[in-house]
């Protein structure tokens, strides 16, 4: 089946409804919603740690500020807004990524 567009394998009904929630935020899934308002938390605790904090730190801060959150779902949430997971591990330190160090 596919959706409106031929060439993407989508049933047209999730289609819709994808249209449908972007132009009314009310009518998004509960995850949807609930990842909406934890990727603002997770920004903001990155903003505070100059973003150099990894997805581990990250959930660790949000722990201690009394967020019951999942690593996985911060990793995910961090996949999705394309953040590197990884700042500040030693192995970074010793990687070809950075020649001038």
């Amino acid at each position: 089946m596919t959706g409106p567009n031929p060439r993407t394998p989508v049933a047209a009904s999730t289609c819709y409804d994808r249209r449908a929630s972007a132009r009314d935020p009310e009518r998004a899934s509960l995850r949807a919603k609930s990842d909406a308002a934890l990727s603002l938390k997770i920004d903001g605790a990155r903003a505070d740690n100059r973003k150099l904090s990894g997805a581990r730190k990250i959930w660790h801060l949000l722990r201690r500020d009394g967020e019951d959150i999942a690593r996985c779902t911060v990793e995910r949430l961090m996949l999705e807004a394309r953040i590197d997971l990884s700042v500040g591990t030693v192995g970074d330190l010793f990687s070809d990524n950075h020649p001038g160090r």
